[in-house]
């Protein structure tokens, strides 16, 4: 028997014995819920690394850096709290660029409104000056005498009526080439310098002003009005406009505003002597004189003056200079300036 169960064990294959073996460590002893934790995830502290608390207090994890999901977590919310940041400044700017539309917007449409009641508050002037003269001419024809009204000639009454119907019209009656809607503009290379002025400022948000010039091109609109006009310092200035079309020029009108609605109440500051010269192109040296000329607002607001143009030269450019004016040594104002190929109903006499 002994010797029967000897050769038994020696004839045991050695794979029996490995799957016993495995079978043997396979099959672990019970551990209690307490024992498998810690059992799970032995703590084991590495050189390099750091200790992270799990949110179950029999956990730990030890973790080396940059490996962790932990930190993949905050790098992520941190990526998020700049993207919020970078869309809460670009919300706002594009907010604020908004407001600053609406505020150029509402400028300008005051501007406008300023505008059109300046031109309106002109035109009741205008209107109440010529009721003015009508009722200052019907006083003086009914002081007039029957016996010495019926001397006067139909000519003579004709003749006031005509002078009447000038101030309510355009007395110029003749089409303008140096109109800016027309397409005239002002060669501002050639052109003196503009007035800046003292009083009036133009601002940005409250915050930044700088002074209003006035433009040369005023003095190629029809709207007369007072402020709206062409300004430069001294006695003395030129302005070089390109007409609308090339033509034969033989007269030129000269505007200024009454002394009873300008700032000033007194044309000193109104051209007096000036000259036109004519140039075929823009960039010619000197020019053809066409005439000098003398304005005197006492006798007339408008005043239209004949051009010495004998070989009838045609023209794009012409230039007015003004040489003088009525007094005012710090700045001259020209309100309007015309430029015509036929003559005006006051050269026809």
């Amino acid at each position: 028997l002994r010797r029967s169960e000897r050769n038994r064990i020696n004839l045991k294959s050695p794979s029996s014995e490995s799957k016993e073996r495995s079978k043997a460590t396979m099959s672990p002893k019970p551990t209690s819920g307490k024992e498998k934790l810690e059992t799970a995830q032995p703590p084991i502290t590495l050189q390099g690394t750091r200790r992270i608390k799990h949110s179950n207090p029999y956990v730990t994890k030890d973790i080396r850096k940059g490996e962790s999901m932990e930190i993949e977590v905050a790098s992520t919310s941190r990526n998020n709290n700049f993207d919020c940041l970078y869309e809460f400044v670009f919300l706002f700017a594009v907010f604020a660029f908004v407001l600053l539309l609406i505020y150029i917007r509402s400028q300008l449409i005051s501007c406008i409104l300023l505008e059109q009641k300046m031109r309106q508050q002109n035109t009741d002037m205008t209107l109440k000056e010529i009721r003015r003269m009508k009722d200052r001419f019907q006083e003086i024809l009914n002081d007039v005498s029957e016996q010495k009204r019926t001397q006067m000639t139909k000519m003579m009454v004709q003749e006031i009526k005509n002078e009447l119907k000038k101030w309510e019209e355009d007395n110029v009656q003749v089409k303008d080439y140096a109109l800016y809607s027309l397409g005239a503009t002002i060669i501002k290379d050639k052109t003196s310098q503009s007035l800046k002025s003292d009083n009036l400022h133009w601002s940005f948000l409250g915050i930044l002003s700088w002074p209003y010039t006035s433009c040369p091109e005023e003095i190629l609109k029809p709207d007369v009005y007072p402020g709206k006009c062409w300004t430069f310092p001294g006695s003395q200035g030129q302005v070089l406009i390109k007409l609308s079309a090339k033509i034969i020029p033989v007269a030129v009108t000269l505007q200024h505003i009454s002394k009873t609605i300008s700032p000033s109440k007194n044309y000193s500051s109104a051209p007096r002597d000036f000259s036109v010269f004519g140039y075929e192109h823009e960039f010619q040296e000197t020019g053809k004189i066409l005439g000098q000329f003398t304005y005197n607002p006492w006798e007339a607001l408008i005043q239209s003056f004949k051009l010495m143009n004998d070989d009838t030269s045609r023209f794009q450019f012409i230039q007015l200079r003004i040489l003088s004016n009525w007094g005012n040594e710090k700045y001259t104002s020209v309100y309007r300036f015309q430029v015509h190929q036929e003559l005006p109903v006051q050269l026809r006499s």
